[in-house]
């Protein structure tokens, strides 16, 4: 009789866990996903937002513009291009699989 009663009372624990700790887990995971993608793209944006004042205010953008904003982020990877060219490139390549995320300036265009 006690072994039935341990028994069972494992058994609902166990069915517990897995039916409330299974789908957490996905949550939590999804929305740390989500957490690391947002950063990234608030990275991206401030890069491009400082060369866009910098071009804003009538200034060429040029290396020197692109390395001091690649360098107000200096624990990531960042690679500036314009029109296609490598204007900049700083920090470890990133693994495969890594969170990326892009910004364009001036915000207009396509």
């Amino acid at each position: 009789m006690r072994r039935r009663l341990l028994f069972s009372t494992l058994a609902v624990a166990i069915t517990a866990v897995v039916l409330f700790g299974v789908p957490l887990a996905f949550v939590l995971r999804q929305l740390q996903v989500t957490t690391a993608q947002d950063q990234v793209q608030r990275d991206a944006t401030t890069v491009a937002r400082i060369l866009q004042n910098r071009a804003g205010s009538g200034m060429a953008v040029n290396l020197q513009d692109a390395e001091y904003a690649a360098k107000s982020l200096p624990d990531r990877y960042v690679s500036i291009t314009q029109n296609g060219h490598l204007l900049y490139q700083t920090g470890a390549l990133p693994p495969r699989g890594a969170r990326s995320s892009a910004a364009r300036w001036p915000a207009n265009s396509g």
